[in-house]
């Protein structure tokens, strides 16, 4: 990719993507929001995921996968084991 040239998901990506995350605040934020560098924290995603429609449909997508990490549906993989353990987040 050439250098600026914004970046593009691949086709095959986007076409099994579930409908609802067209929906997402989240779309077009760098992945640094939701993957960031330790210490740097998520304020900027639990931001987003405040005002999104369709944090509901992400949170379950995301308990649905154990392997998934990073943020998803307002919550850290971390957190997300802790429910998945019966443990309060």
């Amino acid at each position: 990719m050439a250098p600026g040239a914004p970046e593009v998901p691949a086709v095959t990506d986007v076409m099994v993507r579930p409908a609802w995350m067209a929906q997402a605040e989240c779309i077009g934020e760098p992945h640094e929001t939701f993957f960031p560098r330790k210490g740097a924290g998520y304020r900027q995603a639990r931001k987003l995921c405040g005002a999104c429609p369709v944090g509901v449909e992400c949170l379950e997508y995301a308990m649905a996968d154990p392997e998934l990490v990073g943020w998803w549906g307002g919550t850290t993989d971390g957190e997300r084991k802790g429910m998945r353990d019966g443990q309060v987040a």
